[in-house]
């Protein structure tokens, strides 16, 4: 499934230990559950009313 989200983005948000991915052992892609689709929304949404990151890992 899509999320519209920057691969550079979801890739931080994992980073920043906000998403959690499950990689492919025959590939290097990210794969995310269906579950998190809404949550990478939503921190999508958080960053972009300037929300700090210290503040959606607290949530």
């Amino acid at each position: 499934m899509k999320t519209g989200i920057p691969k550079s983005a979801l890739r931080f948000y994992e980073e920043k230990d906000l998403l959690k991915s499950v990689r492919q052992e025959n590939s290097n892609y990210r794969m995310y559950s269906e579950d998190q689709v809404p949550l990478a929304k939503m921190i999508a949404s958080l960053r972009t009313a300037r929300v700090p990151i210290r503040d959606i890992q607290l949530y």
